[in-house]
């Protein structure tokens, strides 16, 4: 394997999902390098993706939960069972993106990402988990 290897086949994926792949910049496999670029749209479009999969569950298990610990543990307890998600941080940026399980077991998939912003980043994690109760408390038929 290469970084170049894995980076066409990170694109592969994200072309089968529908994301449009001429605009994500991968310059690392970890996340971590600011040079790295994808829109929240296409986030949604490959969890979407990779929730119709066989490997579904494998990657929901190992996605963050208030209920499974990781990043989410002290946040949303409220949401046991409901948000399993990746977050994001690098001085600036603040980002989660996962799946949202609704109490009559409908799953949204959600990306919020912040970018730019100054000082803590703790009204941000409260607009993500905001954002998490409100998909979780949807209801079917309901706008």
């Amino acid at each position: 394997g290469s970084w170049e290897n894995g980076r066409h086949a990170a694109r592969e994926v994200l072309r089968r999902a529908g994301c449009n792949v001429d605009n994500i910049v991968m310059a690392d496999a970890s996340g971590l390098s600011r040079q790295n670029r994808i829109s929240a749209q296409d986030f949604v479009r490959l969890l979407a993706y990779m929730y119709t999969r066989p490997q579904r569950q494998l990657l929901i298990d190992n996605l963050a939960g208030s209920e499974n610990g990781g990043t989410l543990k002290r946040r949303m307890s409220s949401l046991d069972g409901q948000v399993f998600a990746k977050t994001g941080y690098l001085r600036g940026i603040r980002t989660l993106s996962g799946y949202v399980k609704t109490a009559d077991n409908r799953w949204y998939a959600f990306s919020v990402l912040f970018n730019g912003f100054r000082g803590g980043s703790s009204p941000y994690n409260r607009l993500h988990d905001r954002v998490c109760a409100i998909l979780a408390d949807s209801v079917a038929g309901s706008p």
